[in-house]
């Protein structure tokens, strides 16, 4: 006998709701592809602006690199075709002009730029070159000789600090003596001052150097050993004078005294008299040449200093040459002797035949 199959009703619902979650997966799944779609298209199109916009990919840009020449280190580095800003160009213009100004010698403008030199001056500064000007062996003190000095190179560090490479040639009666590169560091920086049409500055920017320092970095031409000074034997034309300080009047003796020559002319001896009557007719008669005079006999001078000076070189290459004679002569001993005594110790090291 056959029995009726019923369907049940829930397992009806059950198969339909299912069906409902499944088509919903299928949407969302659809919404999600089509949306990372949309995003990777507009990914694509504001990569592809980006692209366009750097483009050119490789852009060359000349830069200047200024090196050292003792060191071949880099100085500094900049652009070639940058722009230097008036501020800039004027710190390595001050810069410039102070280290031409303290370096250079050149028996014209000294005492002028001198005077520059200590307005843009710390007195730390000025003091240390101060002491350098009064030694007795300076060469700012010897007319004879003259100090050329070349820029090479301005470098600005950082604001406040910079460094200077120059090179400088020491000449004597127009014979150069020694020529050296060197690397000057200084510390600067400008103070408030209150301009007015009344005053007029010798400095009117405020420039001033706090710290300064030289370093030798090449020689080109060494200075002969003969024109060279001992630094332990070095004096001070300014002579220190010990105080003291149980009178307060003592510096009236020396510096607010002074006696006319004719109210002493029986108390100095006759031979200083006629020193100092010979020594004021010489400037008299100085004042009263011609410039022509002045020029010709200043142009006798260098040329005998210069006929002393290659008198002087030659003697030092005879003397040269002498040294390296005795030395070759010296050498050639040597070798004679070493070779003698390495004969006497092969004969030695031979056998006896008749032993």
């Amino acid at each position: 006998m056959n029995e009726a199959k019923h369907i049940k009703i829930d397992t009806i619902f059950q198969t339909i709701q299912d069906a409902n979650v499944l088509l919903r997966t299928e949407q969302k799944t659809h919404e999600f592809v089509v949306n990372l779609n949309k995003g990777l298209i507009a990914l694509a199109i504001v990569q592809l602006i980006l692209i366009i916009c750097l483009f050119p990919l490789k852009e060359k840009e000349p830069y200047l690199v200024g090196f050292s020449n003792a060191t071949q280190n880099f100085v500094h580095i900049e652009k070639a075709n940058e722009k230097i800003t008036a501020n800039q160009a004027l710190v390595r213009s001050l810069i410039s002009a102070y280290v031409l100004n303290r370096e250079t010698i050149n028996r014209f403008d000294d005492t002028e730029r001198y005077e520059v030199v200590r307005l843009q001056s710390s007195q730390k500064v000025w003091q240390t070159f101060e002491n350098i000007v009064a030694q007795e062996d300076s060469i700012y003190g010897n007319s004879n000789l003259e100090r050329g000095v070349r820029i090479v190179n301005v470098a600005i560090i950082k604001d406040g600090y910079a460094q200077v490479e120059a090179q400088i040639g020491l000449f004597a009666v127009g014979v150069l003596q020694s020529q050296k590169r060197y690397r000057i560091s200084l510390i600067y920086h400008f103070n408030e001052l209150d301009i007015d049409f009344k005053s007029i500055p010798k400095n009117p920017t405020g420039f001033e150097v706090k710290e300064y320092s030289v370093t030798e970095i090449a020689t080109i031409k060494e200075l002969d050993e003969a024109n060279k000074v001992n630094p332990d034997l070095v004096k001070s034309k300014i002579k220190k004078k010990e105080i003291n300080k149980n009178d307060s009047n003592e510096f009236l003796r020396d510096d607010y005294q002074y006696k006319h020559k004719d109210t002493i002319e029986g108390d100095v001896p006759k031979d200083e008299s006629d020193k100092e009557t010979k020594i004021e007719f010489d400037f008299e008669k100085e004042a009263q040449k011609s410039p022509s005079q002045k020029r010709k006999e200043l142009n006798d001078e260098i040329k005998k200093m210069r006929k002393e000076q290659e008198e002087k070189e030659k003697i030092l290459a005879a003397q040269r040459k002498q040294q390296e004679a005795l030395e070759l002569e010296e050498q050639k001993e040597r070798e004679s002797k070493m070779k003698q005594q390495s004969q006497q110790q092969g004969e030695r090291n031979e056998p006896n035949p008749f032993e």
